[in-house]
């Protein structure tokens, strides 16, 4: 009964023991990663910026494995400002695609603004505007709207909403912004988004 006993407690302190060693593997390569996208942010806003960045809320990317192999996006914060950061990496020796979205903050608040005043005209809400993840750093107008998307959600009660709606989308495709609205009919429960739809679509759907 004793070999038996000490056997059983030598099994649960080796898998306690390679549980743990597992979890500790984890965190060093969390840490290791997020080390790793600091560097590429110095590197990449040398000429931009004076100072440190700080990465942390480091997440899954996907559904890979953590850290056999993927996309890892977290957050990073220079200066008070907050913004996302992503890697593909294996979490050990390879480091491949960076992108981040501080740019936004260097050159995109203007462009942002603008964005922020043509939406005010009309009955939009759970707003959300974010400039995406890019590889490069943007200052070019045209490449800061490519890159800007607003999400958000609006109700149609009558014909003078469906207007007001299809409007707007113009109006941003006109601008160039990106958009993921989504539009919900409050007589019939139908909605659509209008990612990759234009106004003729959103009109249609609902006449």
């Amino acid at each position: 009964m004793k070999k038996i006993l000490g056997c059983l407690f030598l099994a649960f302190t080796l898998t306690l023991s390679a549980c743990m060693s597992a979890e500790e593997t984890i965190e060093e390569r969390k840490d290791l990663v997020m080390e790793k996208m600091e560097d590429r942010l110095a590197e990449k806003y040398e000429d931009e910026v004076d100072g440190d960045f700080s990465v942390y809320d480091i997440e899954k990317g996907g559904n890979q494995a953590w850290f056999n192999y993927g996309f890892y996006p977290a957050k990073a914060e220079y200066d008070g400002d907050e913004f996302k950061v992503s890697m593909k990496t294996d979490g050990r020796k390879r480091f491949d695609t960076f992108e981040d979205n501080y740019y936004g903050i260097l050159y995109g608040e203007d462009v942002k603004e603008e964005l922020e005043d043509l939406l005010s005209y009309y009955s939009l809400y759970d707003v959300e505007i974010e400039y995406l993840l890019s590889e490069d750093i943007l200052t070019d107008e045209d490449d800061l709207k490519e890159h800007l998307i607003i999400y958000a959600d609006f109700d149609v009660y009558d014909e003078d909403d469906l207007d007001a709606i299809c409007e707007l989308i113009d109006e941003l495709d006109e601008e160039g912004y990106q958009r993921w609205i989504k539009v919900h009919d409050q007589d019939t429960g139908k909605h659509i988004s209008t990612r990759n739809r234009d106004s003729d679509d959103v009109r249609d759907f609902f006449e």
